[in-house]
């Protein structure tokens, strides 16, 4: 994915819960070799994927990702007057 320019532009990268997978910690560390050159946080663990337990991720609204808190928080959409 990218290869294909799929990531392209993003600013930080969320990881779900892996089951099956191996060590969370190695995922991790393929996913930091992977976005070496990319200045950007990347945080693993989050309860969604495809798992039993997923939270739900809304598409268009920005958000911050708070790596020393280890949070993620979305913000309300500006409304147009």
């Amino acid at each position: 994915m990218k290869l294909a320019g799929c990531f392209n532009g993003i600013a930080g990268l969320i990881l779900g819960t892996f089951k099956e997978c191996g060590q969370l910690n190695e995922i991790v560390e393929i996913f930091n070799n992977i976005f070496e050159n990319a200045d950007i946080p990347i945080l693993a663990g989050f309860d969604m994927g495809h798992g039993k337990h997923n939270l739900i991720i809304p598409m268009g609204l920005g958000a911050t990702l708070d790596t020393d808190k280890k949070r993620l928080q979305f913000h309300e959409p500006a409304t147009v007057a």
